[in-house]
């Protein structure tokens, strides 16, 4: 009875070990992936609180960011897309289409000089193709 009370409690204990060491990777993937489909069901309380939560989990994601800004762009809320949408493009400037959308983030909130520099992250041969 004692052995067994012993195992067991040891292998509930690895378990656990196990389990505390995966849960970060799986609350992280968790977070984006539901806030995406919060998004594509337009519920955009829910998906406010879940993608704070992938921020919270993965403050150096873009794709975080970016699904924050999307959560907010979708609220109507200008300036707090700006911000997501600018921290996305930061974090990943090689990503045209979050340079492209935080240029147009700042354009539809009026900050012609944030867009200006979002512009100039991007490399001069996509400049080029532009027609403006």
């Amino acid at each position: 009875m004692r052995f067994t009370s012993y195992v067991t409690l040891s292998l509930f204990f690895v378990g656990a070990v196990i389990a505390w060491g995966f849960y970060p990777h799986w609350a992280k993937q968790n977070a984006t992936r539901i806030t995406q489909q919060w998004l594509e069901v337009n519920k955009l309380q829910h998906a406010t609180l879940t993608a704070q939560q992938a921020i919270d989990q993965s403050p150096d994601s873009a794709e975080a960011w970016e699904l924050t800004a999307e959560v907010v762009r979708r609220r109507n809320d200008k300036q707090r897309a700006l911000y997501n949408s600018g921290m996305a493009a930061k974090l990943a400037p090689e990503n045209i289409q979050l340079v492209l959308q935080w240029a147009s983030d700042a354009l539809l909130s009026d900050q012609i000089a944030i867009a200006q520099s979002a512009l100039d992250l991007l490399p001069e041969e996509i400049l080029e193709t532009v027609a403006w």
